[in-house]
């Protein structure tokens, strides 16, 4: 609706809504006038309830293609992060993990290669940074 018509987006919906036969206020009548114009009323829910399931998949999808997009480049965000912290000559790994309360399968932190450690320290930070967003998109 342009800026400059007489009537809004309500005004309209009211013009359609005033024109508008009632068909009938009962299924049974809507099926019947159907029926009289030669339609299946059976045919057309099916293939409504169809076209709503395959709306809703491709909304699953396109949600998923954009999850997978957003753990990617979280995934990259963390990365950088945990160079840049490994970078840092006064990082402690065995300190980070007694800080941070991080529970690892393998307890002894000596037996950790650096790339171990570059590993863990991703995981974490991307888990960290997808929980962090998850909590800012339900707030």
């Amino acid at each position: 609706m342009s800026k400059d018509s007489r009537y809004g987006k309500e005004g309209f919906i009211r013009f359609v809504l005033s024109r508008i036969d009632p068909i009938g206020e009962s299924a049974n009548q809507a099926r019947e006038y159907l029926k009289a114009e030669g339609l299946d009323a059976e045919s057309i829910a099916s293939e409504g309830a169809k076209r709503v399931r395959k709306m809703k998949l491709q909304i699953q999808a396109q949600q998923t293609r954009k999850e997978m997009f957003e753990a990617g480049s979280v995934k990259r965000k963390a990365t950088q992060w945990v160079d840049r912290l490994l970078s840092d000559t006064n990082f402690s790994f065995s300190d980070f993990v007694v800080e941070e309360n991080i529970s690892l399968q393998n307890r002894n932190l000596d037996s950790l290669t650096q790339e171990d450690m570059r590993n863990t320290l991703i995981q974490y930070f991307t888990m960290k940074f997808l929980d962090s967003i998850e909590r800012d998109t339900n707030a």
